[in-house]
């Protein structure tokens, strides 16, 4: 009998946070498998992206959505860059780069909602005059965990 309690006791003491009259439950976490993942827009005019597209490690694809400018689309600047995202803190980032990878504008900006929440955004980007031809609109946000970038989504457009 005692031989037995002390089994009892010596178990429980090793499952945290119980106690010798009521063991609780306990449950495994497991690390959420990581994936790379690139979502490139295609082209509404039939051309083929000439950008190739980043590659972004993310553990939940598809929570950038684009609707403004679509792919293909021709862009003067200012233009306006709205869509909806699901993402942490609302936070968002976007970047326009010629074909060559120069970068010509950079933003961060916030959906009205976020993490765990869809959330609508819309801003600005403008580039300096004097640039034509394609570009690359990169938007994205960046993990927190370890600043990389993540939920990539790249609308290939034309700069005129």
């Amino acid at each position: 009998m005692i031989r037995r309690l002390a089994v009892s006791v010596v178990g429980c003491l090793l499952l945290a946070g119980c106690s010798t009259s009521h063991p609780s439950t306990t449950s495994t976490t497991r690390p959420v498998p990581r994936t790379t993942t690139s979502t490139v827009l295609p082209s509404t005019t039939g051309a083929p992206s000439t950008t190739a597209p980043s590659t972004t490690t993310t553990t939940a694809p598809g929570m950038i959505k684009v609707d403004v400018p679509m792919a293909g689309a021709t862009v003067a600047s200012p233009f306006v860059l709205s869509g909806s995202a699901n993402v942490y803190e609302a936070a968002l980032n976007a970047e326009l780069t010629t074909s060559g990878g120069t970068v010509l504008s950079d933003a961060a900006f916030q959906a009205t909602a976020g993490t765990g929440t869809w959330g609508t955004y819309s801003t600005s980007i403008s580039y300096p005059a004097g640039h034509a031809g394609p570009a690359t609109l990169t938007v994205f946000s960046i993990s927190a965990k370890d600043g990389s970038r993540i939920n990539q989504v790249v609308v290939p457009v034309t700069l005129r």
